[in-house]
């Protein structure tokens, strides 16, 4: 486990449209998946300011091994840490602009609703071919560099999976 960065989250209602703008215009951020089902609004509801300390740990440095989603969360809960907001996501892709080709993150978060009822319950944030995505993911589908699922073992991850969360408070620098 190692800590990654230091975001600054600072959103609200009155700027969504210079946000909304940063991001779209940018060349190499590109965002798949839930925005267009969940929608810009759903990050912009309330003001926040914060700033949040993010770490990094594979499934198995985690779990020992392969590991479901909920057995990630709790042990990532176990060692002090904690899930993200879902705001982080968007804000994680904004600020990690340096993130190596090929890396993949999963965010450990909170649920947010999606357009077909089923909870997105994580974003992957990777750098493919020097784009830099972010894209909303189910719990049953972990195929988050393909178009679409089409998996025989969609119920553990494999202990490379690298996860994001918020840091232990002895993991704070």
């Amino acid at each position: 486990m190692k800590h990654l960065t230091t975001i600054d989250i600072n959103v609200n209602p009155q700027n969504i449209g210079d946000y909304r703008e940063e991001i779209e215009s940018s060349k190499k951020i590109r965002i798949i998946g839930v925005w267009e089902a969940i929608g810009w609004n759903y990050f912009f509801s309330a003001s926040v300011s914060k700033k949040l300390d993010i770490c990094v740990a594979t499934t198995e440095e985690l779990t020992g091994g392969r590991g479901t989603w909920a057995e990630v969360i709790e042990a990532i809960e176990r060692i002090g840490g904690k899930k993200c907001p879902p705001e982080v996501g968007l804000e994680l892709r904004r600020q990690y602009l340096g993130q190596p080709e090929g890396e993949q993150l999963l965010l450990a978060m909170d649920d947010v609703p999606d357009f077909d009822s089923i909870p997105c319950v994580s974003f992957s944030l990777y750098n493919s071919n020097d784009e830099l995505v972010l894209r909303g993911i189910h719990e049953d589908c972990l195929c988050t560099l393909s178009e679409y699922c089409e998996c025989a073992e969609c119920s553990q991850y494999p202990p490379d999976t690298k996860w994001a969360f918020i840091c232990p408070p002895n993991m704070v620098p």
